[in-house]
């Protein structure tokens, strides 16, 4: 148990040595040690006094928790830091040219304006505990990500882990700031999840993000709602991705593009766009709504057509589209209906109505549908002019 005193600028010196001796902890910089090992209260800097030759290592007690305030690094003759569990109740800033491994880092200041500074030096479990607001200024590359409280913004640095868990019914807010999250858990290989636990209390604000998904069977369980407009990408094309989007949580996405097969359950889902590969087999939970704002692109080809279905045969999956824009064909299609209003459903006269079992659809193309094939219409190129090829409709 901490209770409050005199907050102190502590200073590593000695060189090489464990966080919990005393001898390496000094109210000035290169001065003498025997300074209290730092509690939360405590800033802690690390800087060209600190060391006496490259490649130092500071360490800790594996049994014991560290502490600190503000974390800063400005050493520049690579040092390593080692720790298993380190609670940080402020700011860190970490250098490119030293070396960390941080098993367990755990963020639990109170306070606005807190800066992540990690310069990606791996970190296996980064937990946010506290109710303040953290603020990346370096991209950031963890394998576990676990949000229980607090404000985390992205500031257009980009994240990378393999797991991300919300969990507590405490406000949580998450602004992407326009960055891309790559998250690479996979079902197959690691069988990490992007999960939000129930009444987790979560809101995404700022410019929407990216989420990309690397894994060949990623699997998004959102049992409450994914908003901001975030675009999520999954760009392996093996496997299958999955989005769990039930219990009443009803997520309001960006861009969703698949490039594997996909699933998606939920009962009441709405985004931007919707984007299918060829060669692909899809799902959308039966009776489930799925309102698409602007754009549907299901686009296959005579070779490898997309395969569209519900996941209960019999029962409908409704795609619900207002003045939106529909680019479709060589679709084999089962228990699909479309409804909306100023928008015309055209499956493609190359698709094919499976059973009779799809309502709302036109299997026929639009007339300004032109079949180019991969390479596109004829064309005559004059000097200095170019040619665009587009293989949207083309699989390997």
């Amino acid at each position: 148990v901490f209770t409050d005193g005199e907050r102190r600028t502590l200073y590593w010196v000695g060189g090489a040595g464990t966080w919990e001796d005393t001898t390496h902890w000094s109210l000035s910089s290169g001065g003498p040690g025997g300074e209290c090992i730092p509690t939360p209260l405590d800033d802690v800097i690390f800087d060209e006094n600190s060391f006496t030759g490259p490649n130092q290592l500071v360490d800790a007690n594996l049994a014991l928790e560290s502490y600190c305030h503000d974390m800063t690094w400005t050493a520049s003759n690579s040092p390593r830091y080692f720790v298993w569990s380190l609670n940080c109740f402020g700011s860190m800033q970490l250098t490119p040219d030293m070396s960390t491994s941080i098993n367990t880092l755990r963020w639990r200041s109170a306070d606005q304006g807190e800066r992540m500074s990690t310069h990606e030096h791996p970190i296996f479990s980064l937990i946010l505990h506290g109710a303040g607001e953290w603020q990346l200024t370096s991209p950031l590359n963890l394998r576990f990500f676990s949000f229980h409280r607090g404000t985390f913004r992205l500031d257009s640095f980009a994240v990378t882990s393999e797991n991300f868990s919300v969990f507590s019914e405490s406000s949580k807010i998450l602004d992407f700031g326009g960055s891309r999250w790559t998250f690479r858990g996979d079902q197959r290989t690691n069988g990490y999840r992007w999960y939000h636990q129930r009444q987790s209390n979560l809101r995404v604000e700022g410019i929407p993000g990216l989420i990309e998904a690397v894994g060949a069977e990623p699997i998004f369980d959102l049992f409450t709602p994914l908003g901001g407009k975030t675009d999520l990408l999954f760009s392996n094309e093996e496997g299958i991705s999955q989005i769990n989007n039930n219990d009443g949580a009803i997520s309001r996405l960006g861009s969703v593009t698949f490039r594997n097969d996909g699933i998606i359950r939920a009962n009441e889902m709405y985004m931007d766009t919707l984007i299918l590969s060829a060669g692909k087999a899809y799902q959308l939970q039966a009776n489930g709504i799925f309102y698409i704002e602007d754009y549907l692109q299901m686009i296959g080809n005579n070779c490898t057509p997309i395969q569209l279905s519900s996941t209960a045969q019999g029962n409908q999956a409704e795609i619900r589209m207002d003045d939106g824009f529909v680019k479709s064909d060589f679709v084999q299609m089962r228990d699909q209906r479309a409804a909306g209003v100023n928008t015309d459903f055209f499956a493609g006269r190359h698709s094919t109505d499976i059973g009779n079992s799809n309502t709302g659809w036109l299997f026929q193309s639009r007339r300004e549908f032109q079949n180019e094939g991969f390479l596109g219409s004829d064309v005559v190129l004059c000097e200095d002019q170019t040619v665009t090829l587009n293989a949207n409709n083309f699989s390997p």
